[in-house]
């Protein structure tokens, strides 16, 4: 600025605002009117007033564009932090919460092949699959066995809906199972049989407990 006005001097350590106006944007210039009494001028210093780096790259201009010194800058650098350590936060907390799901499927899935496990085999056995033991072949001299099944079943069909049957063998299994647990038997089903019941260890208890009374 060329001649500068009187009233202006005494506000050279001021801080200054200025607007930019084009067609598409305003711009503000943020800074101080530095005096040069060599050319009788009045120099503007400033900086763009942004406080995002997408601001500023909306403008056409870049970090390097503003002064070191410009405390602008930092303002940009801290929120591009901020912004991104956001971002971290956020991708670590779905990690987080997918790798709990992961987690609990995997456990489910354990649960389940436990299950099967114990459904499968004798809870001894089963428990030494599970924990990737070797399981030896042993002979017992006295097994009870008990061979079941369901008399005329093709006929009580022929008289029944499908639910019906379906319920009537869920009761069925649910007591036949509860029987096996308080027995502690082991129970196997075949093709020709509903069911095979081998009393092992019963059976060794009961000739005990009849030895020692």
């Amino acid at each position: 600025m060329n001649n500068p006005s009187p009233c202006l001097l005494p506000h050279t350590l001021s801080l200054f605002l200025l607007l930019f106006l084009s067609l598409c944007q305003v711009m503000e210039v943020k800074g101080q009117m530095i005096h040069v009494p060599e050319s009788s001028t009045l120099m503007f210093l400033g900086s763009p007033r942004v406080d995002k780096l997408e601001e500023l790259m909306g403008r056409g201009l870049y970090l390097s564009d503003i002064p070191i010194h410009d405390a602008t800058r930092d303002v940009i650098l801290v929120g591009q932090q901020a912004k991104a350590q956001d971002g971290l936060k956020n991708r670590m907390d779905k990690l987080k919460a997918t790798l709990e799901k992961t987690h609990q499927a995997l456990e489910e899935e354990k649960r389940r092949t436990v299950d099967l496990l114990y459904s499968i085999f004798p809870g001894d056995v089963a428990q030494k699959l599970w924990q990737g033991e070797s399981v030896p072949a042993r002979k017992f001299d006295d097994v009870t066995m008990l061979f079941s099944d369901i008399v005329g079943f093709t006929a009580v069909c022929a008289q029944c809906t499908p639910m019906q049957v379906i319920s009537m063998l869920n009761e069925l299994y649910t007591r036949f199972d509860y029987q096996c647990g308080i027995l502690d038997v082991y129970k196997v089903g075949t093709h020709t049989c509903f069911t095979t019941s081998m009393c092992i260890r019963w059976e060794h208890t009961c000739f005990t407990t009849s030895v020692e009374s």
